[in-house]
């Protein structure tokens, strides 16, 4: 019988930078914490496994707009409930 080896493909370097990226911007207007939290992901993976200085600023970036998207989402429900007479 012939053994069959299964490879694992990880994420590059692009891929986590991306994904980093693209979730931190959809933080700002699409669940904040759910976003967030993958951007902080990406961006310790970027710490741990390419790019120290690149990681630290996905993750800076991610928690910024993490914190920014609650504060807009804070702002949109207060505006909503108490709307200007």
């Amino acid at each position: 019988m012939e053994e069959v080896k299964v490879e694992k493909k990880r994420m590059s370097k692009n891929g986590y930078l991306a994904l980093g990226i693209v979730s931190a911007i959809v933080a700002l207007l699409i669940l904040p914490p759910v976003f967030g939290i993958i951007s902080i992901f990406c961006g310790v993976q970027l710490y741990r496994k390419f790019d120290e200085g690149l990681g630290l600023a996905i993750i800076i970036l991610g928690g910024a707009c993490l914190v920014i998207g609650v504060i807009i989402g804070i702002l949109t429900t207060i505006s909503l409930w108490y709307p200007s007479p």
